[in-house]
């Protein structure tokens, strides 16, 4: 059942400047070679490849942008539908759950863009992630250069707002986040007190900073016509960061 809060007009939000910053990093350490017995979770590929991205102490990670290009080989009767491959943070010790999977290939090369979320909260300074890349493919074997990731096309672009909040990456449970209409933002389950509600598009990019303070625990704001896809949602109030990710 939809829960619908008033808006109390008292409370009229205010927009303020963002402050982010992006920090980039490609791999140039040559082509990534696949592992043909990596094909599923839980598991490892027994060639991966790391990638530290130089980021200040003090800025705390929002998001980060993975992009890459993977290969592979006709003559070893392959397809861009062999392929899969894994993100892995080193330093927070997170990884993605899920494998991915090549989407609109074309015929021996596949793109990869995505936003990852396992290295978010994190102000300690630079970050390293590491690439594991399988393949279903029946030839070859561990480290087979049928299928690689190309070199000089994983790049990493890091999210971050300048200084650290010193606060929690994750939220408590009971605080719902929502969106109501494809028009509202909506919370409930918050505690008393001002509120900081930063949106940011899929690319990490944020689209909404507001300052306002729940009513009766609710709060709701307008969101602008676009983007359109996933948000990422984060609200702080007092010692309690939430981090949602979002369908619109």
């Amino acid at each position: 059942m939809k829960q619908i809060f008033t808006f109390v007009p008292a409370f009229a939000l205010t927009l303020s400047l963002a402050a982010q910053n992006t920090y980039t990093a490609t791999y140039a350490g040559g082509d990534i070679q696949s592992d043909i017995t990596f094909t599923a979770l839980p598991g490892n590929s027994s060639c991966p490849a790391q990638l530290t991205v130089n980021v200040p102490a003090g800025e705390t990670i929002d998001s980060a942008v993975v992009d890459y290009t993977y290969f592979s080989s006709l003559a070893g009767f392959g397809s861009p539908a062999m392929q899969r491959s894994q993100l892995r943070c080193i330093t927070t010790g997170q990884a993605e759950t899920q494998l991915a999977i090549a989407v609109n290939p074309g015929l021996t090369l596949a793109n990869y863009h995505r936003t990852v979320t396992i290295a978010n909260g994190l102000s300690t300074g630079p970050v390293t992630f590491e690439m594991h890349a399988g393949n279903t493919g029946l030839l070859g074997g561990p480290c087979t250069s049928l299928h690689t990731i190309n070199n000089n096309t994983w790049t990493i672009t890091v999210h971050t707002s300048g200084g650290t909040t010193g606060l929690p990456a994750a939220g408590p449970d009971d605080v719902k986040l929502w969106i109501d209409g494809m028009e509202q933002l909506r919370g409930a389950g918050l505690a008393t007190g001002p509120i900081t509600v930063n949106v940011h598009d899929a690319m990490g990019r944020l689209v909404v900073q507001r300052t306002t303070e729940p009513t009766n625990g609710a709060f709701e704001l307008a969101l602008p016509e676009t983007p359109i896809g996933v948000l990422l949602v984060l609200v702080e109030q007092g010692n309690t960061r939430i981090e949602r990710r979002l369908i619109r």
